[in-house]
């Protein structure tokens, strides 16, 4: 152990159990994100294939507000993380849940400390929020088989191959 470290063994094995879980968590939330951009960008294609078409335009209209929803984008005013804070009113997204694990990660992993009660408590409500939208994410994602059989129906690509 680097002498220069004045914690205990046992808190930075704390910091190292409590590092991985907001890693591990981040990772699953991270994977989302990506898929979200993807269907994205497979949708932006479809509508382009599918032009004249109002039902196959009205479903991939409909899947990427529900992805929009779900997958929220940084606010204008965002900028590092001075500003993280628990999960509140505002609607919580992958991008949300994914910056606050990030600071979370920064906070936890550079303190060469057992993780403090507040980062404790930011852990367990951002934990709580993740699940939530990990669940809603599963919901939108049950959409695309829809999406997909619209899209069949006419000959066009699916979603998300």
């Amino acid at each position: 152990m680097d002498p220069r470290i004045g914690a205990a063994e046992n808190g930075l094995r704390q910091e190292f159990v409590a590092a991985s879980r907001i890693a591990a968590r981040l990772g699953e939330v991270a994977a989302a994100q990506e898929r979200a951009e993807e269907l994205q960008k497979q949708i932006a294609t479809r509508k382009a294939e599918a032009s004249g078409n109002a039902e196959v335009s009205a479903a991939l209209a409909e899947l990427a507000h529900k992805i929009d929803e779900v997958h929220g984008a940084p606010a204008e005013n965002e900028f590092g993380f001075f500003a993280l804070r628990l999960p509140g009113a505002e609607p919580i997204t992958l991008h949300k849940v994914a910056a606050a694990f990030t600071g979370l990660l920064m906070i936890v992993d550079g303190a060469d400390a057992p993780p403090t009660a507040d980062a404790r408590t930011a852990s367990e409500k951002w934990e709580a929020a993740e699940t939530d939208i990990l669940g809603r994410w599963k919901g939108m994602e049950a959409n695309l088989a829809a999406v997909n059989g619209v899209l069949e129906k006419v000959k066009l690509q699916p979603l998300g191959k």
